[in-house]
């Protein structure tokens, strides 16, 4: 019989974490689920409860961590303060949790002799950049606490990758499906608009709704950490994304469609950290196996309510 391998997902209460967290629960592995539950809840987990560690502890607190890692295999690192209005608010807490806690977390592992640690990056250390689509080896141009705490974060990984600890890194672009939350300020655009679309309310739009991003599903980001852990490079930063790039207004078309209803838009004034473009290259990832397997329009469906 196969042993199974011991995981610990940090921030694994989280909307990514908690879909990590039931794909490793349901396959029969050992899985202690890492969070404070300052955003994640417990709720989101009820129908792994059974199957699960759940610890509640901080990755900015190495005894916690050191704790919590002992004999495990592998670290999905997730846990994060992960909103970039947010990091504009609080940005000396945003380095602590993402850059001192990234630390901690690699730390804890390397001494634990962790096989190996993936670090969930973003495509907001591009900034805004003018060469598109983005390639791993585009230079960074971080314009907000976040994207520079998770750039500091990446540099980290591949510190202790030379130290004899696995790192991978993941560059998430625009991340949607199910769990998603919708009520909060910070919130993701997709959540908002589906909530707003199966209120009946208008979809409010930032900007002139001409901004683009490349939107993937959370259950292709759950492949592409297996994928990280069993076939992927140490040491290395792969961009995870759909590979296409689609405007907001593009997303309300197609909310539209899907729900059969015309739903009013309502257009707000331009955030500071706003960015115009976000397109991904994926050829390094894809490559290796990775193949984004739910639509755009496939991943709204499945969350609209006709």
């Amino acid at each position: 019989m196969n042993r199974k391998n011991t995981w610990v997902i940090t921030g694994g209460a989280g909307f990514i974490g908690s879909h990590l967290t039931r794909k490793l629960a349901n396959l029969g592995e050992n899985v202690r689920v890492v969070d404070n539950f300052s955003t994640g809840r417990a709720e989101a987990l009820a129908d792994v409860a059974d199957k699960i560690e759940l610890i509640k502890a901080d990755i900015r607190s190495q005894d916690d961590l050191l704790s919590a890692f002992e004999g495990v295999d592998f670290v999905l690192h997730h846990a994060a303060l992960a909103s970039v209005p947010l990091s504009v608010e609080f940005p000396q807490e945003t380095h602590e949790v993402n850059v001192q806690g990234t630390q901690n977390v690699l730390e804890a592992a390397l001494q634990a002799k962790v096989k190996r640690v993936v670090f969930a990056s973003s495509c907001a250390v591009y900034g805004d950049g003018s060469s598109m689509p983005y390639k791993e080896t585009t230079t960074p141009r971080p314009n907000s606490p976040y994207a520079e705490s998770k750039l500091l974060g990446e540099k980290l990984c591949l510190q202790f990758a030379k130290k004899g600890l696995e790192t991978v890194v993941l560059r998430y672009f625009n991340v949607f499906g199910p769990g998603q939350k919708a009520d909060s300020s910070y919130a993701a655009v997709i959540s908002k608009f589906i909530e707003l679309a199966k209120t009946g309310h208008p979809l409010t739009i930032e900007w002139d709704g001409l901004q683009s991003r490349d939107f993937i599903h959370v259950q292709d980001i759950v492949q592409a950490n297996l994928l990280a852990i069993h076939r992927l490079d140490s040491g290395e930063i792969y961009n995870v994304a759909s590979g296409n790039s689609v405007s907001l207004l593009q997303v309300a078309d197609t909310l539209d469609k899907v729900s059969g209803k015309k739903l009013e838009r309502v257009f707000l004034p331009k955030r500071k950290t706003d960015i115009r473009r976000s397109s991904a290259d994926i050829s390094k990832i894809t490559q290796i196996g990775f193949s984004p397997s739910i639509t755009l329009k496939e991943g709204l469906s499945s969350q609209i309510i006709k």
